[in-house]
This record gives C-alpha cells, sequence and structure tokens, in this order.
C-alpha cells in the first residue's frame, strides 16, 4: 500500500488461531521454556501478529516498524481464537502511527499497541 493512499482512520482486521503446535514451534525456535506458556500464549508470539498485519496488510510490502511499544493486558489462552484490529491513527514524514489491539475469543483485549512504520519506497 503507498503512503499517499493511507488515511487516518483507515482500519484493518484479521482473525488467527493460536494452536498448541504454534507454541511448541516458537518454544523450539526462541527456546523460552518457562512453563507458564503449558497453558497460555507467550505475550510476543500473540504480538507477533500485529506485525504480520503491519507486513501483509498495512501498510504491507515495504513496511519497517520504527518503534512498537506494546501492553499485555490479560493472557492468551493455547487454542484461541483471536481478532487484531490495526487503525492508522497519525501519518507523519512517510510513516504512520498504528494503534492495534488483540482480542481472545470472548472479546476481552488481550495486547494493546502503538506502533511507527515507515514506509520504505516501493
Amino acid at each position: 500500500m503507498r503512503y499517499e493512499d493511507i488515511k487516518v482512520g483507515d482500519r484493518f482486521v484479521n482473525k488467527f488461531y493460536i494452536s498448541k503446535h504454534d507454541v511448541d514451534r516458537f518454544i523450539h525456535l526462541t527456546e523460552d521454556t518457562n512453563t507458564v506458556h503449558e497453558t497460555i500464549v507467550h505475550g510476543m508470539l500473540s504480538a507477533s501478529y500485529i506485525g504480520t498485519m503491519i507486513g501483509t496488510q498495512i501498510p504491507g510490502n515495504g513496511a519497517l516498524i520504527t518503534s512498537h511499544n506494546i501492553r499485555f493486558i490479560r493472557p492468551i489462552e493455547i487454542d484461541s481464537r483471536i481478532v487484531v484490529i490495526c487503525e492508522v491513527n497519525e501519518k507523519k514524514d512517510g510513516s504512520i502511527k498504528l494503534w492495534s489491539d488483540i482480542f481472545n475469543q470472548y472479546g476481552g483485549v488481550c495486547v494493546s499497541s502503538t506502533a511507527w512504520v515507515k514506509i520504505l519506497e516501493q
């Protein structure tokens, strides 16, 4: 998506499913074997779905996250469906500021973040 095509207020939504297999692969990759993750998803695994939205939808190809402030509000259970919502809050000097939230399958906010994303020339 080109910078000039993005408008403040643009909103993108996607749904994901986080399985036990996903968590096991994340453990293998990061070596984070904390036993708390026998029942709940790693916070950084859940936050990576915001990165997925940035890299594939808003703005998509050419996106470079330059800062990301993440708040983990409540845990996400393994084998859960989540909804990720990203909204453009500001545009400045070829970058966009995104507000993002991840909701669990019960509608509760689990992760909330603010990110600045530079859009590299395409």
